[in-house]
């Protein structure tokens, strides 16, 4: 499946550094967040590994991707 990433700047901290998220509009809760853009990505990669491997261990459907995306995809091999 294809899911849609979606990152964006969250806040700038009183340091002046940034705090990113990243999330997958398809799984809901399926969010994470880094430093940077890159960072929040990767850590989201990490996150949607747990989250899928959580539903098959329950045996909870895995939603479907969206059908059309404008921005940024990641493809994941779901296994039966």
């Amino acid at each position: 499946m294809t899911y849609a990433v979606v990152t964006w700047l969250a806040e700038t901290t009183t340091e002046g550094g940034a705090v990113y998220l990243a999330r997958h509009p398809e799984l809901p809760g399926c969010c994470a967040q880094g430093d940077t853009p890159e960072e929040a990505r990767a850590a989201l990669d990490e996150v949607r590994e747990m989250y899928l491997a959580h539903l098959a261990a329950h045996k909870l459907p895995v939603p479907a991707a969206a059908q059309m995306h404008d921005g940024e995809t990641v493809r994941v091999d779901v296994g039966a």
